[in-house]
């Protein structure tokens, strides 16, 4: 089982919407694959995709819910979500937990691929509480507005924990008012590319 935590510096960077896009794209290529909303302090994944927050994450870690009760059925190919659930008055301990671990444990190979949306780095701790517990990390950087410095310290804050970054996903870029700079990279060819609309 691959786990991958889908992190960012700060809010506003749209990390839910790619970790959701993300699990989605791994279970239409029939992957089993689980989300789960780890924010317990602030969740968005049951919002956006407009289910009902009912039992998730954190009555799990509590120990009022067995998997069974928190895992539910998205309707779409081969996917399941796990939202966060009732915001509990101490998410870093729970994340922390022995049952946060055996969740995340690859020996249990409930799925193929486990993705988890994780809070902002610069907000609070849990972020760094999970890195170590998974596969791999994924930052996103919203263009134009993660402020640089900020991404260095979430960075170095992050890797205390000593976990595989897997790389950084630049998310909201306007390809059509940037194209300039990603024509120097990429040539013309491929910037027009990007631009043009599609052929009917």
């Amino acid at each position: 089982m691959n786990i991958i935590t889908v992190i960012n510096a700060k809010g506003g960077c749209g990390k839910s919407t790619i970790a959701m896009n993300l699990a989605a794209g791994l279970g239409n290529r029939g992957r089993r694959t689980l989300l789960i909303d780890a924010d317990l302090r602030r969740p968005n994944v049951a919002k956006t995709m407009g289910l009902e927050p009912g039992t998730g994450l954190s009555q799990l870690l509590t120990g009022q819910a067995t998997p069974l009760d928190a895992i539910r059925d998205t309707g779409m190919a081969s996917l399941w979500v796990m939202t966060a659930g009732h915001v509990p008055p101490n998410p870093s301990e729970l994340l922390a937990s022995e049952r946060m671990g055996s969740l995340l444990d690859p020996a249990n190979g409930w799925f193929d691929w486990v993705i988890v949306d994780a809070p902002p780095v610069l907000a609070v701790t849990d972020a760094v509480i999970l890195a170590p517990m998974v596969s791999g990390v994924a930052f996103v950087v919203r263009s134009e507005l993660t402020p640089q410095r900020h991404v260095k310290r979430a960075l170095d804050t992050l890797m205390t924990g000593q976990p595989r970054l897997l790389g950084l996903v630049l998310n909201g870029v306007d390809l059509e008012r940037n194209k300039y700079y990603y024509s120097r990279y990429y040539g013309y060819e491929h910037t027009h590319y990007y631009s043009a609309p599609a052929a009917s």
